[in-house]
């Protein structure tokens, strides 16, 4: 593989809770109430197990970490 083709592939893997929550510098707990709430990527189940793409998050951090959706709140 070109260097190139690596560096796309490592930033498509997929990650873990804990690895996100290194990536982040957060707890897990925040992790998964964050992305539950729509505050973050809510990433991909696989049989039970969420995973991230880390491209989707490195885009999500270099957009400003904006809410990737709208939470119904009271009014």
């Amino acid at each position: 593989m070109q260097t190139a083709e690596v560096k796309a592939t490592l930033d498509d893997r997929l990650l873990d809770v804990r690895e996100v929550g290194e990536l982040l510098n957060r707890s897990i707990t925040s992790i998964y109430r964050d992305s539950d709430s729509g505050r973050m990527p809510f990433g991909v189940k696989f049989s039970g197990a969420r995973r991230w793409r880390k491209s989707e998050l490195m885009a999500w951090l270099a957009d400003g970490c904006k809410p990737v959706r709208q939470t119904g709140g009271r009014r």
